[in-house]
C-alpha cells in the first residue's frame, strides 16, 4: 500500500500548488517534518477537533475556487 506521504509526494508532481491536509493518529515529530518540506500541506491530529479543521476546508475550498477566475 501507498501512505499518505507517499501519495502526496506523487499528487505534488502533478500540481505544486495542491493543498494538502493531512490526518493522523500518529503524530511523530519526524512526520511532522516531513510534512512541512511538502510546501503548503496542514497536519491534524485525531481526535479531530473540527472547530479547527472545518475552517482551514473551507478556507482551502474558497481559494481553490477564487484561483480559477
Amino acid at each position: 500500500g501507498t501512505d499518505g506521504l507517499a501519495l502526496a509526494r506523487g499528487l505534488r508532481r502533478y500540481s505544486a500548488e495542491l493543498r494538502i491536509i493531512f490526518i493522523t493518529g500518529m503524530p511523530e515529530r519526524d512526520l511532522q517534518e516531513k510534512i512541512r518540506n511538502l510546501g503548503d500541506a496542514h497536519v491534524f491530529e485525531k481526535p479531530l477537533d473540527l472547530e479547527r479543521l472545518l475552517p482551514m476546508v473551507n478556507s482551502l475550498v474558497g481559494s481553490a475556487g477564487s484561483a480559477g477566475k
